[in-house]
């Protein structure tokens, strides 16, 4: 199973970016494939987590190449990593994230994570989103009451040991 985390690419606050980085390594040790956006942050912190548990990681990068990868969007790469250099840019790549996982984590956020969560809602993928973790999750209560039509889910957790049970979802 995939299982996107999606969420802040500039995660200043070190206690979400440790939260982060034990979500990757839960989600590894639990055998699942780590989706993200092959950003900075919040994802990067997943990801290194899942890496360091040698877990499988797939990296939807907005760039064309490796080289722009690096170069013009300065985001990591994790040779341990695979990616998908889509060339589709921001929020385009977002899609791809999205499409590629069965389920969603959101971590924080800005424009980009609202970006991802509005696509989930739609494509009707169960979302988690880790309470107390900043930026535009503070907010997607709010925004799925508004927007609920039919049977979207949106889970709230607080603490990583309530994953295994709230992914059975």
């Amino acid at each position: 199973m995939n299982i996107a985390v999606c969420g802040s690419a500039v995660g200043p606050d070190k206690i979400i970016l440790e939260k982060a980085e034990a979500i990757g390594s839960f989600l590894a040790k639990q055998g699942f494939t780590l989706v993200t956006g092959g950003t900075t942050g919040y994802p990067h912190a997943a990801l290194v987590g899942a890496l360091q548990e040698n877990g499988k990681a797939l990296c939807f990068s907005p760039a064309k190449d490796r080289r722009e990868h690096l170069d013009d969007w300065k985001m990591p790469l994790e040779p341990k990593a695979e990616y998908v250099f889509t060339g589709h840019g921001i929020p385009g790549r977002n899609q791809d994230i999205i499409e590629a996982a069965d389920k969603v984590v959101i971590i924080g956020g800005q424009i980009g994570t609202l970006n991802e969560f509005s696509i989930a809602f739609v494509m009707k993928k169960p979302v988690f989103v880790l309470k107390d973790s900043g930026g535009v999750s503070s907010m997607l209560e709010e925004i799925s009451a508004i927007c609920k039509r039919d049977n979207e889910k949106v889970i709230y957790f607080s603490r990583i040991e309530e994953l295994p049970e709230i992914l059975k979802l």
